[in-house]
């Protein structure tokens, strides 16, 4: 399908509504690391114990949100393997019959690149996902601090 991904509601409410249009309704979840799959172990399951509490701090992931998370800890797993076998064995091998080829592994280290930067960005963890969001910090101030500079309650 083409197009522009829809963005989420949260991350729209954090870059402002220029256009004033009204936001769709989206299922609500609690923003908590849902509880890592069984199937994620050693450097997939350090990641995602790494990005968990970065990502909930960030009010960035929910229960929904454990497959997309569990891919991107995959990816940099095999990201960080390819990486270990490239710097144990070279880049490049020499096959039986004298021919330099490249190593498999650099394939597999650039698809889990490119992976990691396309689900890094669905979680804003890119530098260019971040520039996108905006937080608006209001110059006018709420009702608490004008009853405590006014020593009275506000309305009344």
């Amino acid at each position: 399908m083409g197009g522009r991904r829809p963005t989420p509601a949260h991350l729209k409410h954090l870059r402002g509504n220029p256009g004033r249009r009204p936001f769709k309704a989206e299922p609500v979840a609690e923003y908590i690391p849902p509880p890592p799959p069984d199937y994620l172990t050693g450097r997939a399951l350090a990641e995602w114990l790494r990005l968990g509490p970065i990502l909930k701090d960030a009010h960035l992931v929910s229960p929904l949100d454990s497959n997309a998370l569990a891919s991107l800890c995959i990816a940099v797993a095999q990201l960080g393997d390819a990486q270990e076998a490239l710097d144990r064995d070279g880049a490049t091998y020499a096959t039986p019959t004298g021919f330099v080829r490249a190593s498999p592994h650099l394939a597999i280290a650039h698809r889990a690149m490119k992976l990691i930067a396309q689900i890094s960005a669905e979680f804003g963890l890119t530098p260019a996902a971040r520039t996108r969001v905006q937080v608006e910090i209001s110059t006018e101030p709420d009702e608490f601090e004008m009853f405590l500079a006014n020593g009275r309650k506000l309305g009344r």
